[in-house]
């Protein structure tokens, strides 16, 4: 038994999921996720960690635990809704959230635009590697 977990696609979305992958025991299954679900497939997820416990007929069980992360998207994050992500609105996220991703990193301005865009974001990843 396997899972094929999928992560959210940006920070703050419940868009993962996870497949259960069964290859041995007797059908039929019980399967039970620890949101509650009882398919093979879940869906609509938010970051964070789940398992998953399979009994097959003969009551034999197997208990896989597997997290969903998420990721921060420098486009996803323009604070005063202008277009631009500026260095204000990456340092206020990072003070609701409380985190650096290690994905990404804050540059200013990497074109001279006057405007951080998710370019100017992940060149900054070239430049000066990835923060802790």
């Amino acid at each position: 038994m396997s899972v094929d977990a999928t992560d959210v696609s940006c920070f703050g979305e419940e868009d993962g999921g996870a497949m259960l992958n069964i290859a041995s025991g007797e059908s039929p299954y019980h399967i039970e996720w620890s949101n509650g679900e009882v398919e093979e497939t879940i869906s609509n997820l938010p970051a964070g960690e789940y398992s998953v416990e399979l009994t097959d007929a003969h009551t034999c069980n197997t208990t896989i635990e597997f997290e969903i992360d998420e990721h921060f998207c420098p486009s996803q994050y323009d604070g005063n809704g202008d277009g631009c992500i500026n260095i204000h609105d990456i340092l206020n996220f990072l003070l609701e959230y409380g985190t650096c991703t290690p994905e990404y990193m804050i540059v200013y301005d990497g074109n001279g635009d006057g405007c951080s865009n998710s370019e100017d974001l992940l060149n900054m990843l070239s430049v000066y590697g990835q923060c802790e």
